[in-house]
Order: C-alpha cells, then sequence, then structure tokens
C-alpha cells in the first residue's frame, strides 16, 4: 500500500517507466527476508560477543531503537541497498535504466523512510519536537545544542564506522540520485549495471575511509 502511494505521487511530477509498480514493489520485498536474516545472525552475533545470553527480544528492539530515527532509515536503505544492487548485477532483478534508476532509488529512499518513521513513531514525534524547539530556544541554547549535535557527530564517524559509512552513503546516493532528476530534462542520466557498481564502490570507498579513521585514531589514544 505504501510502495503504490510513493509511486503514484512520484508519478504526478516525473515520468515513471512502464513497470514502475511492479519493480518498485519487487525490488522492495524481495530483499526483507534477507536484511531480517542479517539483522538476526547480527543480533545473535552481539548477544555472544558480549556474554549477554539473557537478553530478551524486547531487550534487542529497545536497544534497536535506542540507534534513532535517522540512523535506522540509514540501516535499512544501505542493507536493501547493497543486496538489491548484487541482485541486479547477478542477473536476479533486472537492472533499471535510464533515469528510472534515479528514480527507483529515490522511491526506495522514501518507502524506507516512510516505514522507519512509522515504526518507531514516538522517536520520530520526539525528533521533531527537538528539532522545531531549536528555532524557538535562545542564543545560548541553540549554542549548546549546536555542540553536542557537533560532539555526536565526530563521535560517530571516529568510533563507529558502519553507522557513519550508511548515514554518509545514504544522503549521497539522494543527492546524486536528485540531481540527476533535476538535470534530466537537459541531459540524460545513465542507469544499468555501471549505475549500480559505482553505488557498491561508493559504499565500499565509505566503510573502508571510516573504518580507517577509526583504526588510526584507536591507534594513536
Amino acid at each position: 500500500m505504501l510502495v503504490t502511494v510513493i509511486v503514484f505521487v512520484s508519478g504526478r511530477f516525473v515520468e515513471l517507466h512502464p513497470d514502475a509498480y511492479r519493480d518498485g514493489l519487487l525490488s522492495i520485498v524481495y530483499v526483507y527476508p534477507v536484511v531480517l536474516l542479517v539483522g538476526g545472525l547480527y543480533a545473535l552475533v552481539r548477544r555472544v560477543s558480549r556474554g549477554n545470553r539473557s537478553m530478551t527480544l524486547h531487550g534487542f528492539i529497545r536497544r534497536s531503537r535506542e540507534c534513532g530515527v535517522l540512523t535506522g532509515i540509514a540501516i535499512v536503505f544501505t542493507v536493501i541497498t547493497v543486496i538489491n544492487n548484487i541482485m541486479m548485477l547477478t542477473g536476479i532483478d533486472a537492472p533499471k535504466e535510464g533515469l528510472f534508476a534515479y528514480q527507483h532509488m529515490l522511491v526506495r529512499i522514501a518507502i524506507v523512510t516512510g516505514a522507519i518513521t512509522i515504526a518507531m513513531a514516538k522517536e520520530t514525534v520526539r525528533g521533531l519536537r527537538r528539532f522545531f524547539s531549536f528555532f524557538a530556544s535562545t542564543l545560548t541554547t541553540r549554542k549548546a545544542l549546536l555542540a553536542e549535535l557537533t560532539s555526536g557527530t565526530v563521535h560517530v564517524v571516529t568510533r563507529r564506522p558502519f553507522e557513519a559509512s550508511v548515514k554518509s552513503f545514504t544522503g549521497l546516493t539522494f543527492l546524486i540520485c536528485l540531481a540527476a532528476v533535476i538535470a534530466s530534462p537537459w541531459r540524460e542520466p545513465v542507469g544499468g549495471a555501471p549505475f549500480y557498481i559505482a553505488l557498491l564502490a561508493l559504499y565500499g570507498v565509505l566503510l573502508i575511509a571510516f573504518a580507517g579513521i577509526r583504526f588510526f585514531r584507536a591507534r594513536s589514544t
């Protein structure tokens, strides 16, 4: 339902591929079992490595919510995109060509964003309240909030390579696809295999870069 609505709204502003509804749905649904499997394995590894064998499902869900809405969106989008890009390149799924490849990626971001914000409704409302309260606060409070945001960003970049890489990848992918759609009346964007290879390479570079930052920082302390 959510996929259909988002694709329909997108079609009011841009010309979509004839199979946009089918491809938009299948490209998302195909990878969800894999995402659930990866998430379950990750939780199991964390549980064993920390020796917390008494962790319950409720505790795991609570810890997952603590990562934040934006982080949740970035993780889900990146995992789905990496898996689906591999599927595109191996022939399991049909590569999207031309402008539709970029539109398809923007639709995916919208779907993931909608799903995560609904699933984490309380966290979303709390974050929006904090965002709008920033503009209503005093100058001193704004400076304190900006300092806190800067400190948190530095902490993520230097100590959490996975979180930093998925957030950067999601943001850059959104900007790249949006720029391609905006520029499409003057220059037809190239999709297909080169587009998906480029995205996989982009994420690989980001992950290696942030892991390197984490490694060298750990050595210097």
